[in-house]
């Protein structure tokens, strides 16, 4: 099931998390950052697999 009509609300991050930067981008720039090495968070790259592979993006 993929979550549509989502929208942000407040933060309220982790210590582990100070100074990460949110923000929206594109499909095409976040193939992009997966090809140029930006996002190399394993989950983040199998989760994104799993979404082409079922054909939802």
């Amino acid at each position: 099931m993929l979550a549509t009509g989502l929208r942000p609300g407040p933060t309220a991050p982790e210590k582990e998390e100070q100074g990460l930067i949110a923000r929206d981008f594109g499909l095409a720039e976040f193939e992009t950052m997966l090809r140029d090495g930006r996002i190399r968070d394993a989950a983040t790259v199998a989760a994104f697999g799993l979404l082409r592979v079922k054909g939802l993006i």
